[in-house]
């Protein structure tokens, strides 16, 4: 969709920034942060994504409900260029959020935890044309509803109509088995030796699961 009103962008937000608060990789990056900053820096970072993913087409609700969504689509509506200044804007709203003092601190997490936190990993192994899947949240009043295989599966449905490979990581080792339900393989696990937070890199060919 390409359109969503301010009410419905609040409410995605909302499920959005708990569903980061409850992530292994945000609170490794947010670690040492105040509390209240650490909130606010979710709710600001959590409305700037739905906003951006709206506005290229990348959100997608449940039957319009915007209490469940995923956030996710073909790797054509990437771009380097726009996606370089939603970061920039990241950056930009973070600084008055925390001060200068504690986004340091979060360069230096960002920066400690980059060994578990790469993006691109797909990028040599999977076909340059290929369907992006980056977030799935569900509002706690939803959950054990369906509405997650509700979620996913039109876009599982989309790629093996299309011959895509679906690409994800997750920080979560819970999520892990969830996917493979869903014919996704754990590729790769990146991090290193005394680090505690892990990325779980999997796949989905076409027509698998």
């Amino acid at each position: 969709m390409n359109t969503i009103d301010h009410h419905a962008i609040q409410t995605v937000a909302r499920v959005l920034a708990g569903s980061f608060a409850g992530d292994p990789g945000t609170a490794a990056t947010l670690e040492g942060l105040p509390p209240e900053k650490k909130q606010s820096l979710l709710d600001r970072h959590a409305e700037l994504h739905i906003r951006y993913a709206a506005q290229h087409g990348l959100l997608h609700l449940l039957d319009g409900d915007p209490r469940a969504f995923m956030i996710g689509g073909e790797s054509s509506a990437e771009n380097r260029l726009t996606e370089g200044l939603f970061k920039l804007k990241i950056v930009l709203v973070s600084v008055p959020v925390l001060g200068l003092r504690d986004f340091f601190r979060l360069i230096q997490n960002t920066r400690k935890l980059a060994a578990a936190n790469d993006l691109s990993w797909y990028r040599k192994s999977v076909p340059k044309r290929h369907y992006r899947l980056k977030i799935i949240a569900v509002d706690p009043a939803l959950r054990g509803t369906g509405a997650f295989r509700r979620l996913i599966s039109p876009a599982l449905s989309y790629a093996d109509e299309h011959g895509l490979t679906v690409v994800l990581e997750t920080h979560n080792p819970a999520n892990v088995g969830l996917y493979e339900h869903f014919g996704f393989e754990l590729i790769k696990t990146l991090g290193r030796p005394g680090l505690a937070l892990e990325q779980y890199c999997m796949i989905r060919k076409a027509g698998e699961g």
